[in-house]
Protein backbone atom coordinates (compact mmCIF):
# COMPACT_ATOMS: atom_id res chain seq x y z
CA UNK A 1 0.00 0.00 0.00
CA UNK A 2 2.93 2.15 1.01
CA UNK A 3 4.49 1.46 -2.52
CA UNK A 4 1.31 2.36 -4.41
CA UNK A 5 1.08 5.87 -2.35
CA UNK A 6 4.86 6.69 -3.28
CA UNK A 7 3.45 5.93 -7.14
CA UNK A 8 0.92 8.17 -6.38
CA UNK A 9 2.46 10.75 -5.17
CA UNK A 10 5.58 10.54 -7.49
CA UNK A 11 3.07 10.80 -10.44
CA UNK A 12 1.58 14.01 -8.98
CA UNK A 13 4.65 15.79 -8.91
CA UNK A 14 5.81 14.59 -12.29
CA UNK A 15 2.77 16.31 -13.85
CA UNK A 16 2.89 19.31 -11.81
CA UNK A 17 6.52 19.98 -12.96
CA UNK A 18 5.74 19.26 -16.45
CA UNK A 19 2.95 21.67 -16.01
CA UNK A 20 5.30 24.40 -14.38
CA UNK A 21 8.02 23.89 -17.46
CA UNK A 22 5.08 24.49 -20.03
CA UNK A 23 3.65 27.49 -18.41
CA UNK A 24 7.66 29.25 -18.23
CA UNK A 25 7.54 28.24 -21.96
CA UNK A 26 4.52 30.56 -22.49
CA UNK A 27 4.78 34.12 -23.08
CA UNK A 28 3.49 37.52 -22.24
CA UNK A 29 0.34 38.12 -20.32
CA UNK A 30 -0.97 34.55 -21.45
CA UNK A 31 1.23 32.64 -18.72
CA UNK A 32 -1.51 33.56 -16.21
CA UNK A 33 -4.88 32.75 -18.46
CA UNK A 34 -3.06 29.44 -19.70
CA UNK A 35 -2.12 28.58 -15.48
CA UNK A 36 -5.70 29.14 -14.95
CA UNK A 37 -7.27 26.84 -17.79
CA UNK A 38 -4.58 24.31 -17.05
CA UNK A 39 -4.81 23.81 -13.37
CA UNK A 40 -8.27 24.84 -12.91
CA UNK A 41 -10.62 24.84 -16.31
CA UNK A 42 -11.16 28.74 -17.31
CA UNK A 43 -12.58 30.03 -13.55
CA UNK A 44 -14.93 33.21 -13.63
CA UNK A 45 -14.23 36.36 -12.07
CA UNK A 46 -16.81 38.00 -10.44
CA UNK A 47 -17.94 41.28 -11.69
CA UNK A 48 -17.02 44.71 -9.53
CA UNK A 49 -20.94 45.22 -9.42
CA UNK A 50 -21.86 42.07 -8.38
CA UNK A 51 -18.89 42.65 -5.26
CA UNK A 52 -20.44 45.53 -4.23
CA UNK A 53 -23.84 44.71 -4.44
CA UNK A 54 -24.48 40.94 -4.06
CA UNK A 55 -27.30 41.27 -7.04
CA UNK A 56 -26.89 39.10 -10.26
CA UNK A 57 -27.99 41.37 -13.13
CA UNK A 58 -28.20 38.15 -15.39
CA UNK A 59 -30.91 36.97 -13.96
CA UNK A 60 -33.15 39.45 -15.87
CA UNK A 61 -35.43 40.80 -12.37
CA UNK A 62 -33.44 44.41 -12.79
CA UNK A 63 -33.43 46.59 -15.29
CA UNK A 64 -30.53 48.97 -16.14
CA UNK A 65 -29.69 52.00 -17.41
CA UNK A 66 -26.71 53.14 -19.53
CA UNK A 67 -25.37 56.45 -20.28
CA UNK A 68 -22.18 58.32 -20.67
CA UNK A 69 -20.81 61.58 -20.55
CA UNK A 70 -18.29 63.17 -22.07
CA UNK A 71 -16.32 66.72 -21.37
CA UNK A 72 -16.56 69.15 -24.63
CA UNK A 73 -12.60 68.75 -25.50
CA UNK A 74 -13.49 64.86 -26.08
CA UNK A 75 -16.92 65.43 -27.38
CA UNK A 76 -15.46 68.00 -30.01
CA UNK A 77 -12.70 65.52 -31.53
CA UNK A 78 -15.08 62.01 -30.90
CA UNK A 79 -18.72 63.51 -31.82
CA UNK A 80 -20.03 59.83 -31.47
CA UNK A 81 -18.38 58.61 -28.47
CA UNK A 82 -20.76 59.02 -26.28
CA UNK A 83 -23.66 56.81 -27.92
CA UNK A 84 -20.92 54.75 -29.18
CA UNK A 85 -20.38 53.69 -25.75
CA UNK A 86 -24.27 52.78 -25.21
CA UNK A 87 -24.61 51.08 -27.84
CA UNK A 88 -22.16 48.52 -27.70
CA UNK A 89 -22.24 48.25 -23.88
CA UNK A 90 -26.53 47.89 -24.73
CA UNK A 91 -25.96 44.96 -27.16
CA UNK A 92 -23.71 42.88 -25.03
CA UNK A 93 -25.71 43.12 -21.80
CA UNK A 94 -28.71 42.59 -23.69
CA UNK A 95 -26.78 38.92 -25.27
CA UNK A 96 -26.04 38.42 -21.78
CA UNK A 97 -29.79 38.48 -21.02
CA UNK A 98 -29.59 41.34 -18.50
CA UNK A 99 -32.57 43.70 -18.93
CA UNK A 100 -31.61 47.29 -20.54
CA UNK A 101 -32.87 50.27 -21.66
CA UNK A 102 -32.56 49.85 -25.32
CA UNK A 103 -29.98 52.63 -26.84
CA UNK A 104 -32.45 54.08 -29.73
CA UNK A 105 -34.97 55.26 -26.57
CA UNK A 106 -31.76 56.80 -24.90
CA UNK A 107 -31.46 58.34 -28.76
CA UNK A 108 -35.24 60.02 -28.71
CA UNK A 109 -34.62 61.41 -24.80
CA UNK A 110 -31.61 63.13 -26.08
CA UNK A 111 -33.35 64.47 -29.30
CA UNK A 112 -36.39 65.72 -27.04
CA UNK A 113 -33.99 67.36 -24.40
CA UNK A 114 -31.70 69.05 -26.17
CA UNK A 115 -28.88 66.09 -24.17
CA UNK A 116 -28.71 64.07 -21.01
CA UNK A 117 -30.54 66.41 -18.99
CA UNK A 118 -31.16 65.40 -15.67
CA UNK A 119 -29.83 61.32 -15.36
CA UNK A 120 -32.43 61.11 -12.37
CA UNK A 121 -35.13 61.94 -14.64
CA UNK A 122 -34.15 59.78 -17.44
CA UNK A 123 -34.00 57.13 -14.97
CA UNK A 124 -37.51 57.23 -13.31
CA UNK A 125 -39.20 57.67 -16.87
CA UNK A 126 -37.16 54.58 -17.72
CA UNK A 127 -38.15 52.94 -14.44
CA UNK A 128 -34.91 51.36 -14.01
CA UNK A 129 -33.49 49.50 -10.96
CA UNK A 130 -30.06 50.84 -11.63
CA UNK A 131 -28.26 53.63 -13.38
CA UNK A 132 -24.98 53.42 -15.11
CA UNK A 133 -22.99 56.16 -15.41
CA UNK A 134 -20.21 56.20 -17.39
CA UNK A 135 -18.21 59.77 -17.26
CA UNK A 136 -15.25 59.85 -19.57
CA UNK A 137 -12.89 62.22 -18.59
CA UNK A 138 -9.89 61.57 -21.52
CA UNK A 139 -10.14 60.02 -24.99
CA UNK A 140 -7.46 59.95 -27.37
CA UNK A 141 -5.53 57.80 -30.11
CA UNK A 142 -3.07 59.86 -31.57
CA UNK A 143 0.41 59.91 -30.36
CA UNK A 144 1.95 63.29 -29.63
CA UNK A 145 4.66 64.59 -31.50
CA UNK A 146 3.93 61.50 -33.90
CA UNK A 147 2.07 61.16 -37.53
CA UNK A 148 2.86 57.65 -37.95
CA UNK A 149 1.55 56.11 -34.57
CA UNK A 150 -1.19 54.55 -32.68
CA UNK A 151 -1.86 54.23 -28.88
CA UNK A 152 -5.62 54.59 -27.36
CA UNK A 153 -5.82 56.00 -24.08
CA UNK A 154 -8.88 56.53 -22.07
CA UNK A 155 -9.31 58.11 -18.16
CA UNK A 156 -12.91 57.88 -16.72
CA UNK A 157 -14.93 56.67 -13.48
CA UNK A 158 -18.45 54.51 -13.69
CA UNK A 159 -20.74 55.30 -11.27
CA UNK A 160 -23.69 53.11 -10.93
CA UNK A 161 -26.66 54.01 -8.56
CA UNK A 162 -29.93 51.94 -7.40
CA UNK A 163 -33.04 53.44 -8.18
CA UNK A 164 -35.18 50.74 -6.83
CA UNK A 165 -34.75 51.40 -3.50
CA UNK A 166 -37.19 52.19 -0.81
CA UNK A 167 -35.17 55.22 0.63
CA UNK A 168 -34.33 56.60 -2.72
CA UNK A 169 -31.56 57.02 -5.03
CA UNK A 170 -28.20 56.09 -3.31
CA UNK A 171 -24.59 54.91 -5.07
CA UNK A 172 -24.07 51.35 -4.97
CA UNK A 173 -20.23 51.43 -7.48
CA UNK A 174 -17.82 53.65 -8.24
CA UNK A 175 -14.82 52.77 -10.15
CA UNK A 176 -12.07 54.73 -11.13
CA UNK A 177 -10.84 53.85 -14.87
CA UNK A 178 -7.81 54.16 -16.59
CA UNK A 179 -6.42 52.23 -20.21
CA UNK A 180 -3.84 52.47 -22.45
CA UNK A 181 -3.83 50.11 -25.63
CA UNK A 182 -1.78 48.75 -26.71
CA UNK A 183 0.91 48.99 -24.36
CA UNK A 184 3.56 50.21 -26.85
CA UNK A 185 2.03 52.71 -29.86
CA UNK A 186 1.94 50.64 -32.82
CA UNK A 187 2.25 51.91 -36.29
CA UNK A 188 -0.33 52.49 -38.79
CA UNK A 189 -0.56 49.53 -40.85
CA UNK A 190 -1.31 50.56 -44.41
CA UNK A 191 -5.08 50.09 -44.76
CA UNK A 192 -5.88 51.00 -41.10
CA UNK A 193 -7.81 54.03 -40.76
CA UNK A 194 -7.47 56.27 -38.07
CA UNK A 195 -11.87 55.64 -37.84
CA UNK A 196 -11.03 52.27 -37.56
CA UNK A 197 -8.31 51.93 -34.94
CA UNK A 198 -11.20 54.55 -32.91
CA UNK A 199 -13.64 52.10 -33.69
CA UNK A 200 -11.73 49.27 -32.55
CA UNK A 201 -10.98 50.79 -29.00
CA UNK A 202 -14.00 52.26 -28.38
CA UNK A 203 -15.54 48.52 -28.92
CA UNK A 204 -13.00 47.04 -26.84
CA UNK A 205 -13.51 50.29 -23.41
CA UNK A 206 -17.16 49.17 -23.86
CA UNK A 207 -16.49 45.23 -23.64
CA UNK A 208 -14.36 46.35 -20.81
CA UNK A 209 -17.48 48.65 -18.83
CA UNK A 210 -19.90 45.71 -19.41
CA UNK A 211 -17.38 43.55 -17.67
CA UNK A 212 -17.85 45.71 -14.73
CA UNK A 213 -21.45 44.42 -14.44
CA UNK A 214 -21.38 40.51 -15.28
CA UNK A 215 -19.50 37.74 -14.27
CA UNK A 216 -16.88 36.67 -16.87
CA UNK A 217 -14.56 34.22 -17.80
CA UNK A 218 -10.80 34.53 -17.23
CA UNK A 219 -10.16 34.19 -21.11
CA UNK A 220 -12.68 37.04 -21.84
CA UNK A 221 -11.27 39.30 -20.11
CA UNK A 222 -10.44 42.29 -22.48
CA UNK A 223 -7.64 44.42 -20.72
Amino acid sequence: MNRRHETLRSRRLITLISLAALLVALPGCGLIVSAGKLLFGDPKTTCAFRRSTGVDLEDGDHRVLVVCDTPYSVQSRFPTLRMDVVEHMTRELHQRGIDVVESDDIADWIDEHGGWGDLSELAEESEVDYLVHIEVQSFAIDVPGSDALYQGKLSGRVQVTDFGHSSGPRLVMEETYAVTWPRSPTHRAEGTSRQMFADRFIRDVSSSFSQLLYDYRVSEAVY
